[in-house]
C-alpha cells in the first residue's frame, strides 16, 4: 500500500520523509489490517495509563518493614516501597503476550544519562540513558496522557502537554557511539510498558523500556563510491541489541525496517547512492536498500534482515548513508573538513584541593560522545573530532552528567531477585520474598549499612547545547548557564566548555 502517513497526519520537523502506511503499522498490535479510518482513530488517542489494571500495585497493597530507607524515589501515591518495584515495569497491552516491541519515530528533545535509579540488579546494571521523544502523530497512541503532561513539564517547563514519551536503555548495554544527540530525528523500537514506580493522579506513564533498536539521523558529507569527493548525505547511526537490562528481547524474530531520507537532489541526472560502514565488527547480514517511491526516490527503506538468523547476533551496529551521484564533482565543492577540539571543562563548583566530588561528564560533538571523570575545577580534555560537513550542516555540541554521591559506587550489585519479578505481574508472596532480598543487599552498602539516610539520586549538572554553522572558526568559551538544553534541571550545577573549531 503506497498511502503515506504524511497524507493522514502530516509530519513535524521531518527530513523530507515519507512513510508507507504498511510500514508504520508493522509493529502496531492491530497490524496492517486496519482501514485508514480505523488507523486514524486508533493513532489519535492517548493511552489511558491504567497501569494498575495491567499489574502495577498500589503502595498500600504490600506493607513490609524494610530496615533500610527507601526514600527520594519520586512523587508517588501512598509512599514508596516494594509495591513500586515488584513489578517495576509491566506490558501496557495484556493482549500482547509475546511482548512484541513497538516502533516510534519523532524528534529527540532531551538525551541524557539519568542521575537517579534504583541501584540493584536486575533493576539496573548502570544508570539508564533517557531519551525524551516528541513523537510523530501516528505514534500518539503510545503516550499515556499522564506521560505527556509529566514529560512536557520536565523537558519544557510547560503545562501545555505535548506528545513526548520517555524511552530508556540501561547504559551498561548501549555503546556511546550509538547514543543519539538532542535535536536528532530518531527511529526506535522497544518494549512498551507502564512504569509502576511513577503513579500520578492514579495513572501511569508509558515508556519504551528497554529499547531494542535505535537509528538516529544526522547530515554529514560522505564519500560514496564513484564520486570524486565527499557530498551531502543523510546518515543513520543504527544499533540493535537484545541486551536491555532487566529483560532480554529477541532480535531474530523479525526484520527491522526504517526510512532513510535522501538529501535534496542536486541535479536531474543524479542517481541515489547508499553506503554501509559497520561499527561493531563484521555484519552478520548486509542492509537492503529499497528506493521509495521507486519511480522518483525521496528515500530508502532500509531493511536489516535478521528474521530467523541463527545464531542471533548479540549486537548489530552500522552507519548507513544515503546520497546522490556527483559525476561532475560540483557538489564536492560544497563540503569542507573541520576539526572540533573540546579543550577543557571548567567546573568551578569542584573544590580545587578535594577530588571527592567527582563528576561523571559526557560531552558530544555531532554524535561522537566522550565520557570522563572530572575531579578538578579545570580538566583538560583535548578531545578532537574530525567532520566532513556540507554548507547546510551544523556543528552541534551537547553535554550531560552528574556529580556522584556514594550510592553510585554500588550501582549494579546483585540483589538475588529474579528478572521476571521485575518485568511482569507477580504474586504477593514473590514480592515479599523479593523485599527481604532487597533489604539484605542494601544493608551491605557503606551508605545504608552505616545508617546514613540517603537517596538514590546523584547531583545533576546542567544540560548543555551549542550549535555553529560550518563557517565559524576560532576558540570559544560557552557557559552552560547560558546554553542550557530546554528547561533547566532544578539545582543543576553549571560549568564552562572551552573548545576550538578549525578548518583542515
Amino acid at each position: 500500500m503506497s498511502v503515506s502517513m504524511k497524507d493522514l497526519f502530516g509530519r513535524r520537523e521531518a527530513i523530507a520523509a515519507y512513510v508507507s502506511l504498511r510500514n508504520s503499522l508493522a509493529n502496531h498490535l492491530d497490524g496492517p489490517g486496519l482501514t485508514l479510518r480505523q488507523a486514524a482513530g486508533s493513532f489519535s488517542r492517548h493511552d489511558a495509563g491504567d497501569g494498575f489494571s495491567a499489574g502495577c500495585r498500589r503502595a498500600e497493597q504490600i506493607r513490609i518493614g524494610i530496615e533500610v530507607p527507601l526514600v527520594d524515589l519520586g512523587p508517588l501515591e501512598g509512599g514508596f516501597g516494594v509495591a513500586n518495584l515488584v513489578p517495576a515495569w509491566v506490558p501496557v497491552d495484556l493482549r500482547d503476550h509475546r511482548g512484541r516491541p513497538r516502533t516510534l519515530e519523532g524528534v529527540l528533545v532531551r538525551s541524557k544519562m539519568t542521575d537517579e535509579d534504583f541501584p540493584l540488579q536486575p533493576w539496573h546494571t548502570f544508570y539508564d540513558w533517557n531519551f525524551f521523544v516528541h513523537v510523530d502523530p501516528q505514534y500518539k497512541y503510545l503516550v499515556s496522557e499522564i506521560a505527556a503532561e509529566h514529560n512536557t513539564k520536565k523537558v519544557f517547563g510547560s503545562d501545555q502537554a505535548r506528545d513526548i514519551i520517555e524511552c530508556e536503555w540501561d547504559s551498561a548495554f548501549v555503546p556511546l557511539e550509538a547514543l543519539p544527540q538532542e535535536n536528532s530525528r530518531v527511529w526506535m523500537m522497544g518494549r512498551w510498558i507502564y512504569d509502576c514506580g511513577h503513579a500520578e493522579k492514579g495513572r501511569h506513564r508509558t515508556e519504551l523500556h528497554p529499547l531494542l533498536a535505535i537509528a538516529s539521523f544526522r547530515s554529514e558529507g560522505i564519500l560514496f563510491p564513484g564520486n570524486r569527493g565527499p557530498t551531502q548525505a543523510n546518515n543513520a547511526v543504527l544499533y540493535i541489541s537484545p541486551r536491555g537490562g532487566y529483560i532480554q528481547q529477541a532480535v531474530n524474530d523479525q526484520d527491522f525496517v526504517f526510512e532513510l531520507p535522501l538529501p535534496p537532489r542536486p541535479s536531474a541526472s543524479a542517481a541515489p547512492l547508499s553506503k554501509v560502514v559497520p561499527t561493531k565488527g563484521v555484519l552478520p547480514v548486509e542492509p537492503i536498500f529499497t528506493p521509495f517511491p521507486e519511480s522518483a526516490p525521496r528515500s530508502f527503506l532500509v531493511t536489516i534482515p535478521l528474521k530467523n538468523l541463527s545464531p542471533a547476533p548479540v549486537e548489530y551496529g552500522a552507519v548507513v548513508s544515503a546520497g546522490w551521484s556527483d559525476p561532475e564533482g560540483t557538489e564536492t565543492t560544497r563540503t569542507k573538513r573541520f576539526r572540533i577540539t573540546i579543550e577543557k571543562i571548567v567546573a568551578r563548583s569542584i573544590p580545587p584541593l578535594n577530588p571527592a566530588p567527582r563528576w561523571l561528564f559526557l560531552i558530544c560533538v555531532n554524535g561522537r560522545w566522550h565520557k570522563r571523570e572530572l575531579s578538578h575545577p579545570e580538566t583538560l580534555l583535548n578531545e578532537p573530532v574530525e567532520l566532513t560537513l556540507h554548507d547546510d550542516d551544523e556543528i552541534r555540541i551537547t553535554a550531560c552528567g552528574f556529580q556522584r554521591r556514594g550510592i553510585s559506587g554500588f550501582m549494579g550489585q546483585e540483589s538475588g531477585v529474579a528478572n521476571e519479578l521485575v518485568g511482569k505481574p507477580s504474586t504477593l508472596d514473590n514480592a515479599k520474598s523479593a523485599a527481604g532480598k532487597m533489604a539484605r543487599a542494601l544493608a551491605k552498602t557503606t551508605v545504608f549499612g552505616a545508617g546514613i539516610p540517603t537517596s538514590f539520586s546523584n547531583d545533576p549538572i546542567d544540560l548543555f547545547l551549542k550549535t555553529h554553522k560550518p563557517v565559524e572558526e576560532g576558540r570559544f568559551e560557552a557557559r552552560s548557564a547560558d546554553n542550557r538544553s530546554r528547561h533547566p534541571i532544578p539545582g543543576a550545577k553549571s560549568y564552562e566548555v572551552h573548545y576550538r573549531i578549525q578548518r583542515i
